[in-house]
Parts: C-alpha cells; sequence; structure tokens
C-alpha cells in the first residue's frame, strides 16, 4: 500500500497522528488509520476484557492516571493505545512532580529560592504559548 496523501493538497506528505493522518497544510487529521492503515496494514487486535483485578486496581488510581491507562489498556489500535499509555506516563510525571513539590513545602515551608525562580519562569512560558494558541485567557 503506497503512503498516504491528503486529498486536498497530494503533494503533501502526511505524518502519522494519534488520531489518524496529519497533513501541514490542512493542519488537520485527513484520514483515519481505518481509511488508510498504517504501514498498510491495519492492526487488528481484540478487544481487552478487564478483570475484576485490573478494574479495582483502576478504581484504586486518581481520575488523572486511571482515564488514560484504562484507554490504553482496552484500545485495540496499537497506534491509539500507546498514545493513551504516553498520556497516562506523562499525568504520572505531573502527580509524582506536585507530590515532591509538596513534601518539599510541608517539610521546610518553602522552596528554595533557585528551584521557585525556575518553575515560576517555565509556569509563565507556559502561560504564554498557551495565550499565544488561544487556548486559556479571553
Amino acid at each position: 500500500m503506497s503512503e498516504p496523501t491528503c486529498p486536498e493538497h497530494p503533494e503533501t506528505a502526511l505524518a502519522p497522528k494519534k488520531k489518524g493522518w496529519h497533513c501541514a497544510a490542512c493542519d488537520d487529521v485527513v484520514l483515519t488509520y481505518d481509511e488508510h492503515p498504517q504501514g498498510g496494514v491495519r492492526p487488528e487486535a481484540p478487544a481487552v476484557e478487564a478483570s475484576e483485578a485490573d478494574a479495582a486496581w483502576l478504581a484504586s488510581l486518581p481520575t488523572l492516571l486511571a482515564l488514560p491507562l484504562e484507554e490504553g489498556l482496552h484500545e485495540p489500535s496499537p497506534q491509539v493505545a500507546l498514545w493513551a499509555l504516553c498520556d497516562a506516563v506523562e499525568c504520572a510525571l505531573k502527580v509524582l512532580v506536585m507530590a515532591g513539590v509538596g513534601e518539599h513545602l510541608a517539610a521546610s515551608g518553602r522552596l528554595p529560592d533557585k528551584l521557585h525562580a525556575e518553575l515560576r519562569d517555565r509556569v509563565r512560558k507556559l502561560e504564554e504559548m498557551a495565550l499565544q494558541m488561544g487556548e486559556i485567557g479571553a
């Protein structure tokens, strides 16, 4: 099977993304993996049934972690499952950083000046990026 092309921009190479083939010119997903399988092979995986132990384990997790894990564990498409599991790892890292900062604040009452300044600068940069992208503010 040949590489997919955008229906509107046939000269533009498409990139595989979470929900399908992305066209840079359209700035959108223009084909799903069902319409054009990645690598010429449509991944067919059986639906995974959660055991009672899996369901109990997922229920014990914070929602922030449980939702992407559940999606990744039960998704039949390997590409989408991998994306969801990467989301779960990213969420877990965020939780761990928040817990670490919280522990430090509980023990000492404040963050070291250097760490506080670095975190403040990073949050400001993220806010600026989000505002530029129109995701927050109004």
